[in-house]
């Protein structure tokens, strides 16, 4: 009995061991195929990045070969408020000489798939071109260049269009570079930086600007802050850093700081810096009290232009 018992034991001990020995192995063997599943995708990813690295250098490498125009430039001028047209300049240089072959500008529109219009290239060299022409600012356009033989003859000259974005940049000449808030349900102050893009047209510098204060998409306070920009340089350098730290009450009681119109710069770009503080309830009211958050408003600034035209800049 003794014997049986001690045989009973001896049987479940081994039990317990190649229990444990294939628990030990099953998770030796898990790990295995882990690291070798870990390894198979790294070596994927290896090949296909070395793949695209290939395809990508030989695709750059064809283009490159194919792309005949060796560098460009566009700038632009004569901007015709009445008709929303601007003069541009694409000034460009060819790898090779095109002697006596013509050379045309063909432009279209990004939202248009075949040329609108075609401008022609100059030259007195065959390798340095210009072309002048005049187009509505409205658009913003898409430019390839083409060489011309005599017996009719056509070549792209470029593999990649030239854009030129003049929609996007008049549209979007006025914009707020920075805005802040410091709201309580009763009383407020904010802080905005302008930059407008004037292209050295008198009608597009700014006439006025104005603090809006809506609530549900409700307008219930307007306040003209044209001639309150700061105008002294430690001004404008503490209100800098005012902003950048969150702090819009940068100014301090002990200090005169003087004040104007957004000022500018040789590059026919204004600059506006405003720290409008103190605005509250019985401002917009009329009362101390009233039955709207203040903490809840939306915040707007409306811009007027020289031209009569407005803007309104979303904080």
């Amino acid at each position: 009995m003794e014997s049986n018992k001690r045989v009973i034991g001896i049987i479940i001990v081994l039990l317990v061991v190649n229990s444990i020995f294939l628990i030990v192995q099953t998770n030796r063997v898990k790990s295995l195929e882990e690291q070798l599943f870990q390894a198979k995708y790294e070596l994927e990813q290896s090949i296909n990045n070395s793949i695209y690295a290939v395809t990508n250098y030989i695709d750059n490498a064809i283009q490159s070969s194919e792309n005949l125009i060796d560098n460009y430039s566009i700038s632009y001028e004569g901007i015709d408020l009445n008709k929303k047209t601007v003069t541009v300049n694409i000034d460009f240089r060819l790898r090779e000489s095109s002697g006596t072959a013509k050379i045309n500008l063909a432009a279209s529109t990004d939202s248009s798939s075949e040329p609108l219009n075609y401008y022609e290239a100059v030259s007195d060299n065959g390798l340095d071109y210009k072309s002048r022409f005049t187009v509505s600012y409205l658009d913003n356009y898409l430019f390839d260049i083409y060489l011309l033989e005599n017996n009719g003859y056509q070549k792209k000259m470029n593999t990649h269009p030239i854009s030129l974005y003049l929609k996007d940049e008049f549209e979007n000449r006025t914009t707020l570079s920075s805005f802040g808030r410091s709201v309580t349900d009763k009383e407020g102050s904010v802080s905005f930086d302008i930059i407008n893009k004037t292209f050295g047209e008198n009608d597009f510098r700014l006439k006025k600007v104005e603090l809006i204060v809506l609530l549900e998409g409700k307008e219930i306070y307007r306040k003209d802050v044209t001639n309150m920009s700061l105008a002294d340089a430690e001004a404008i350098n503490r209100h800098k850093v005012a902003v950048a730290a969150g702090d819009i009450s940068p100014l301090g009681d002990d200090f005169e700081y003087e004040y104007g119109k957004a000022q500018m710069s040789p590059d026919g770009v204004e600059y506006g810096y405003y720290n409008i503080e103190s605005i509250s309830l019985e401002q917009i009211t009329g009362k101390e009290e009233a039955a709207i958050d203040l903490s809840a408003c939306e915040f707007k600034v409306e811009v007027t232009y020289e031209n009569g035209e407005k803007s309104n800049l979303m904080s």
